[in-house]
């Protein structure tokens, strides 16, 4: 109950922030240490809830802590693998833009980069 009265205030700002037409992340940055309590009671209640399941197979609490935390660990390694992966993939139009431009056979290519060129992939021009 005491975790609710904490998480109160994100909550009320996810409602008002999420019937807004105009949506920022910068809007978020207020909130983040509240994602991130909220997110380590989840793991102190999953902890909590699974070490109590496997303390009945193992003969010590201790143990089941460790598969826990370990668990745990793996799982975020592997996400945040593919997070870097798909970064990596995703966001690399510019970079491959640039790699290509050694390629063009004038000698001073110019590239007119418009000012949402983030937003657009097709507003690159060669001139």
């Amino acid at each position: 109950m005491v975790a609710l009265y904490l998480l109160a205030p994100m909550y009320m700002w996810f409602a008002i922030m999420f019937t807004a037409p105009h949506k920022e992340e910068r809007f978020l940055f207020p909130v983040y240490p509240l994602i991130g309590f909220s997110a380590s009671l989840v793991l102190y209640i999953i902890w909590k809830t699974t070490a109590s399941c496997f303390a009945y197979f193992y003969k010590h609490m201790k143990e089941a802590s460790i598969l826990n935390i370990s668990g745990f660990f793996i799982i975020y390694i592997a996400l945040s693998c593919c997070r870097i992966a798909a970064l990596e993939t995703y966001y690399r139009a510019p970079m491959n833009l640039y790699k290509d431009v050694y390629n063009i056979p004038e000698s001073n290519p110019i590239i007119c980069l418009g000012k949402e060129w983030h937003r657009f992939p097709s507003s690159f021009f060669y001139s």
